[in-house]
């Protein structure tokens, strides 16, 4: 797919129009899917168009909205920090009607740019009827427990080698599980029990999270993470950081919490979580159920409402 989308989408049109945005996260191929957009647009007048990764997507679309009347809707997910360096150029983010953004740091951050009355929170969602614990979770009682890492982008990679080595100190049957993360494969070659997985589809993420007995975020700084809602849909204890708008989904009881680059208090929460049943069962429970407050479901409410209150749209049908 990586070689296709290279022959396919990189031109030299495209390139123009991706120098032109000033925005790291504004690719060839976020061009190409943008065009995409106008075109639809012009064919079939849409009422409101709402681009639901605007970091990524969404620059130039402001003209097409203007031509046939249409609302523009950019939703967020960047961090602050990717804010301040992948997107250094706001002026475009002035041309959307409305924002949703699935922080509320974020939108601190954004009402420096934009109106607050443009901006509404809408948290990331979660498809909990696919993401659910297994009929036997496997947790501190198995005979080899296992703490799972998932994604790359923001991770701090250099304090989970750390937890991983004072955990394995204190379990030494543990075994370690990396989704994603396959650039700095050769940084834990020294740790025992390890396994990558460099590419695995929707099923068998799945199953690894059911299959796992703790989920460990370490992050370098603040950004919501579909991989901790995915956790908390499994009923996956979650030991990770206390930052900016990770915040917004963490239940007290639903997650163990440390300060950033602090491996030993992360090692700590992790170790006493695999030896504690009781504590498991409780974190479990709550995750689960805290999750369907995020359900694709629940966002769906609050998105059809914030286009009624917001920008006076009323959705209908179920599509």
């Amino acid at each position: 797919i990586t070689n296709t989308t290279s022959l396919t989408f990189d031109n030299i049109i495209y390139r123009k129009l991706k120098a032109i945005a000033n925005h790291d996260g504004y690719s060839s191929l976020s061009v190409a899917l943008e065009l995409e957009v106008l075109k639809k647009s012009l064919i079939h007048y849409p009422k409101l168009i709402h681009f639901w990764f605007a970091d990524h997507d969404y620059h130039f679309s402001s003209y097409t909205a203007k031509l046939i009347g249409a609302k523009l809707i950019g939703n967020f997910f960047f961090s602050i920090d990717e804010f301040e360096y992948r997107m250094p150029e706001k002026k475009h983010l002035k041309h959307l009607d409305l924002i949703t953004a699935s922080g509320k740091k974020q939108m601190e951050y954004l009402s420096s740019f934009i109106p607050d009355e443009k901006i509404v929170f809408l948290p990331l969602g979660i498809d909990t009827e696919f993401y659910k614990p297994a009929i036997s979770q496997i947790c501190s009682g198995s005979d080899q427990p296992t703490i799972l890492h998932v994604g790359s982008n923001r991770r701090d990679f250099k304090t989970l080698k750390k937890v991983f080595i004072l955990v394995q100190k204190e379990i030494p049957n543990i075994k370690f599980e990396l989704v994603g993360g396959k650039k700095v494969e050769e940084m834990f070659s020294e740790i025992e029990n390890i396994t990558f997985h460099p590419f695995v589809t929707d099923n068998d993420l799945l199953k690894i999270y059911q299959h796992a007995s703790l989920l460990i975020l370490p992050l370098l700084e603040g950004g919501s993470s579909q991989t901790f809602n995915e956790a908390m849909a499994t009923g996956l204890p979650v030991v990770t950081n206390d930052i900016p708008n990770l915040e917004d989904y963490i239940l007290k009881g639903t997650a163990l919490l440390s300060p950033q680059g602090d491996a030993e208090s992360m090692a700590y929460h992790c170790c006493n979580l695999l030896k504690n049943r009781k504590l498991w069962d409780e974190m479990s429970q709550k995750a689960r159920k805290h999750s369907k407050k995020f359900d694709f479901k629940e966002i769906r409410k609050k998105l059809i409402n914030i286009y009624r209150e917001y920008l006076n749209i009323e959705i209908t049908g179920e599509s």
